[in-house]
């Protein structure tokens, strides 16, 4: 008798022990999701002081009216700066892909690429950035999806 009580209790604690370390994977899920948003908006807020530097923003002002009447040097800060762009938001489509409401977090990174891709110098840069580096082949998609909204 005393070995089916010794047994039920043995049970008893496995099962308590898989679920403390269901919940432990979950909560540690959730922690990284957050750090990884939280490293987004960091990324997106550091690019986006580089504006702070009125030349900066006139070169971008510049290149998204006609990227091809760019100096060289204004093509090249252009370029990085959309480039990193085109990184952050890449990073919110694959945090986005691994989240339940993910198609809804889409709207955001939709419309504002959907305003930047709009603008004839972006599309300009787009086209040379595309052929001669690329990006990864989900971004790609994406943007083609943002220019075929913006026909």
């Amino acid at each position: 008798m005393n070995i089916i009580y010794i047994e039920a209790i043995q049970a008893f604690a496995l099962v308590t022990s898989i679920i403390f370390v269901a919940y432990e994977i979950r909560q540690n899920t959730k922690s990284n999701k957050l750090k990884n948003w939280e490293g987004s908006v960091y990324r997106f807020n550091t690019l986006f002081k580089r504006t702070d530097n009125i030349d900066v923003s006139k070169i971008i002002i510049k290149g998204r009216k006609d990227y091809s009447n760019c100096l060289d040097f204004e093509k090249e800060i252009f370029n990085n700066y959309y480039f990193e762009l085109i990184l952050c938001y890449e990073g919110m489509l694959i945090q986005a892909k691994n989240q339940p409401h993910g198609e809804e977090l889409l709207k955001i990174p939709f419309k504002h690429l959907s305003y930047h891709f709009s603008k004839k110098g972006v599309k300009e840069w787009w086209k040379e950035f595309n052929l001669n580096f690329g990006a990864s082949p989900m971004m790609v998609s994406f943007i083609n999806d943002v220019l075929k909204n913006n026909e």
